[in-house]
């Protein structure tokens, strides 16, 4: 089936085939991230040649390949395309970020969160988690440091049971609860300078975490 996209003919067959090849070699821990960088250079010379293919517009990206395998170097590479979909939800609704948030990959964490496109607040289907809901419940530590010092993530956002990600971390992470509560209470407060704030939830992070 070929689908044709602007001035680009899609060969979906042929891409299918690529996205398997790559897929594999991802998961296979002899394969070098060199080896595939060079695979990929070698296919996106082709016209039909889609960095965000996924099978049937539902399953993981090749980004959230990557992180599924702690691919770091692989991560820096393809954030680089510029038509890279770093937002690509998969059948579940979550995203790359979302996958970087649940594993605890600090270094990929922080080359998403560098991505000048990524959306930081995107909630699941089944249960509307953020990627910090899933650090909190599954205890990373570092990883919600990291994003407490985004300025984009809003932690206020309730999921479908109506849960802040700080009440999720109470079921079994009380410390972290401890800093998002406090954060909680400085964003309530009115204060003009952002920098300041910024300062003031560095404290709270670095007196609690």
């Amino acid at each position: 089936m070929i689908i044709i996209m602007g001035n680009i003919f899609l060969d979906q067959k042929r891409m299918k085939k690529i996205y398997k090849e790559l897929r594999n070699k991802i998961r296979n821990k002899t394969v070098l991230d060199s080896e595939i960088i060079r695979d990929i250079e070698c296919e996106k010379k082709s016209l039909d040649f889609d960095i965000n293919y996924t099978r049937n517009n539902v399953y993981c990206s090749l980004l959230m390949r990557t992180i599924d395998w702690n691919r770091e170097k692989l991560v820096e590479y393809l954030l680089m395309f510029p038509d890279i979909n770093v937002n690509y939800k998969d059948y579940n609704g979550h995203t790359a970020f979302y996958y970087a948030c649940l594993y605890g990959y600090i270094p990929i964490l922080n080359l998403l969160l560098s991505h000048q496109n990524l959306d930081v607040n995107i909630q699941d289907k089944h249960h509307g988690w953020t990627g910090l809901h899933s650090a909190c419940w599954n205890g990373h530590i570092e990883i919600v440091r990291e994003l407490l010092l985004d300025a984009r993530i809003n932690i206020l956002i309730l999921n479908n049971a109506e849960y802040m990600a700080e009440y999720i971390a109470r079921w079994r992470h009380y410390e972290i609860a401890n800093v998002l509560k406090r954060i909680r209470y400085t964003s309530i407060i009115r204060i003009p300078n952002a920098l300041l704030i910024h300062d003031i939830i560095r404290m709270i992070i670095e007196e609690y975490v």
